[in-house]
């Protein structure tokens, strides 16, 4: 049986920023394949270099209570270091599916940015963060 998953069936949680995560983007990774030939008239070989991982992006609606003082962090230049993110996939009660978690480890802050101001506007404000990642589980 296979269980697809909608978008909106991935959980989010940022080991170092409690609470709700809405989105998440940018879990690429990617190495280079180089083809050589070890000697003449031999067939080529692959080798593959290090596995190289894309910058992780969360964003969540703003919530003054708690991510002012997140915010606050940020400006001071926190870069929460050794932050782990997950990615927990759920079935369609809502239910953790066993095994299914992604994780990205050793993450730091990358970059930020908080909510627009806008007095004309009634649109929500979101917190986004994105992370540079070392690795993945």
């Amino acid at each position: 049986m296979s269980r697809f998953v909608t978008q909106d069936r991935v959980k989010v949680t940022v080991s170092s920023m409690p609470g709700s995560w809405a989105t998440i983007a940018g879990q690429e990774a990617e190495r280079e394949n180089v083809k050589l030939r070890p000697g003449a008239g031999e067939p080529k070989q692959v080798v593959h270099t290090q596995l190289e991982y894309g910058d992780v992006t969360v964003t969540r609606l703003f919530d003054a209570d708690t991510d002012a003082a997140l915010l606050a962090q940020l400006n001071k230049g926190n870069a929460f270091a050794g932050t782990t993110i997950t990615e927990q996939y759920l079935d369609a009660d809502g239910n953790a599916i066993p095994g299914s978690q992604s994780i990205h480890t050793g993450c730091a802050v990358l970059s930020f940015s908080g909510p627009e101001g806008d007095a004309n506007s009634s649109d929500m404000g979101y917190l986004t963060v994105t992370f540079s990642r070392a690795g993945a589980e």
